[in-house]
């Protein structure tokens, strides 16, 4: 599997009408990003999130906006 880098959006312009103009890879069975059809989606209801150590401060924690995805890295003791 290639990662191919690129700047998507899910929104026009840019949409997902025009993925397989940014990369060729776009327009095949299995990518990302993907075309989510949300007529067709399914609403799963799931069970509320149970946090733990919420009041833990966390040292050295860092978050990353790439600007399709925030990734958070914290490192805790306990």
């Amino acid at each position: 599997m290639q990662l191919v880098p690129g700047s998507w959006s899910y929104l026009e312009p840019g949409g997902t009408i025009d993925w397989s103009s940014k990369n060729n890879t776009c327009d095949e069975t299995f990518q990302s990003p993907i075309d989510i059809i949300t007529s067709e989606a399914t609403d799963k209801r799931f069970p509320p999130f149970h946090m733990e150590h919420y009041s833990t401060t966390a040292d050295g924690a860092r978050i990353v906006n790439n600007g399709h995805t925030v990734i958070c890295v914290v490192h805790i003791c306990i």
